[in-house]
């Protein structure tokens, strides 16, 4: 009985640390003014339209709100859009006191004039003549999904050391617990990208099995359904299930046959087939070539700045500029701006943190992962097979992601954004604290005390910056 009561308290204490935190997504969510937060009002708009709609609308489509550089999030291929639309759809007819209506007739972001001309941002700049009468719905069901993640990852059997880190981790990045208080598509590729990896790690079917290639299939069609920048998730997830199959048949244990194989891929490449193809190959089919005709598009209705044509505005398209890739490589801004936001910068980024809070949440992730570096090194002999390719694929990992990031703010515009880093959270996770298992008494505790002073850290900036 005392094992059972104490496995229960060990498995439900973590309700305390995500209750306080969904509380302040959740008043950040009721209580700030729509379009406070970056591209909210794109974001709202391109759900708003699957309300009453279930296909997205011809390219160039009149009614959509375009952002400057002419383009609507209905033409994006993401689920999310289609779910919250519906949802928020339902809702009003339910709960209709619980909306807010506000327009939004502009919404602006202005860059620090001491800004060089590749720190420019694409400008967050609105003219509707609508509203996005639902906003505040969109904002509470990222709320909602905020608490059905960070459940999975504490309460997820059976238990898993990975899974734990990854939920402290969650825990202690105030930019995290942000995305999820406001209206956008970050936070569902987010979610979809950590139920990946639990998946993974704590699924019980038999890998290889045909459950499994249905069940990840599923999985990765949703995920390829999210954000592009949470596509990356699939290098990480691709290794670790790879390592998982070789750990379980190094003995030749369960080890799948040729045909057994075909058979498997097989049948995970049609689910996934199955499920992207309606958004992601008939939809932009339907549309002609897809290219020339969103180039098309971009061209009548972005702002004379961002035309593909002539694309003047600094810091957009650089490649078409002739401007080389070490223009973004050697910005130091860039860098410094992408880290800070991938712990907190709110509203356009505009809201900037005090210096030792950076240094603060920074001194303590280095230590940690210093710590890792050193176990691993030191322990190597002790590690499964599972922790060793986790820990050496995690730093590969996170360079992929910052290495799409730059390619993107070379291609398209200057965006220093740590959202577009957030898949890397999960190799993050697993570098900061992935040796656990095999650490002694005291580096444990002080992995639990560097916990509990990131945790303070995420409320008190939460409490101080984001509300």
């Amino acid at each position: 009985m005392t094992k059972r009561a104490n496995g229960f308290l060990t498995r439900w204490i973590y309700l305390v640390p995500i209750t306080i935190l969904v509380i302040m997504s959740a008043h950040i969510a009721l209580d700030t003014r729509f379009g406070f937060h970056p591209d909210e009002t794109i974001h709202g708009d391109g759900m708003q339209y699957f309300e009453s709609h279930w296909w997205p609308p011809p390219l160039n489509s009149d009614g959509l709100l375009y952002s400057p550089d002419g383009w609507s999030r209905v033409y994006n291929g993401e689920l999310v859009y289609l779910i919250y639309g519906k949802v928020a759809a339902t809702l009003n007819s339910l709960i209709p006191k619980i909306l807010g209506t506000e327009i939004c007739d502009k919404s602006i972001a202005v860059p620090s004039d001491d800004l060089s001309p590749y720190h420019v941002f694409m400008p967050v700049i609105f003219l509707s003549k609508s509203s996005v009468r639902q906003y505040r719905i969109y904002r509470i069901l990222n709320v909602l999904l905020l608490n059905i993640t960070l459940l999975s990852v504490f309460v997820c059997k059976p238990r898993n050391v990975w899974a734990r880190i990854l939920g402290l981790t969650l825990l202690c990045v105030p930019q995290v617990i942000y995305i999820y208080s406001y209206a956008n598509s970050d936070a569902w590729g987010l979610s979809i990208s950590i139920f990946f990896f639990l998946f993974i790690l704590t699924a019980k079917i038999e890998t290889g099995s045909i459950r499994y290639a249905i069940t990840s299939g599923v999985l990765v069609g949703l995920l390829l359904l999210s954000k592009e920048t949470f596509w990356l998730s699939l290098s990480w997830g691709s290794v670790l299930a790879g390592a998982k199959y070789f750990e379980k048949t190094k003995n030749n244990a369960s080890k799948l046959s040729f045909n057994q194989g075909v058979i498997f891929f097989a049948v995970f490449a049609i689910i996934v087939f199955l499920i992207i193809t309606p958004l992601k190959i008939i939809y932009p089919a339907t549309q002609g070539n897809w290219h020339t005709k969103t180039e098309e598009m971009r061209e009548i209705r972005s702002w004379n700045a961002y035309k593909p044509s002539n694309p003047i505005a600094a810091g957009y398209r650089l490649a078409t500029k002739n401007e080389p890739i070490s223009t973004i490589m050697k910005n130091q801004y860039w860098f410094k701006t992408s880290m800070m936001s991938f712990y907190g910068l709110f509203s356009h980024m505009t809201i900037v943190l005090p210096n030792w809070i950076y240094v603060s949440a920074l001194s303590i992730a280095l230590l940690n992962i210093a710590l890792t570096i050193s176990t691993t090194w030191l322990k190597w002999s002790r590690l499964d097979l599972m922790t060793k390719v986790l820990v050496v694929f995690a730093p590969l990992s996170i360079f992929l992601n910052i290495a799409a990031s730059v390619y993107n703010s070379w291609t398209y515009d200057f965006q220093p954004q740590g959202r577009y880093l957030f898949s890397s959270l999960i190799p993050f996770a697993i570098l900061l604290a992935g040796t656990v298992a095999v650490e002694n008494k005291w580096s444990i505790i002080f992995r639990m005390v560097s916990w509990l002073v990131g945790y303070a850290l995420c409320l008190y900036v939460l409490a101080t910056y984001a509300i």
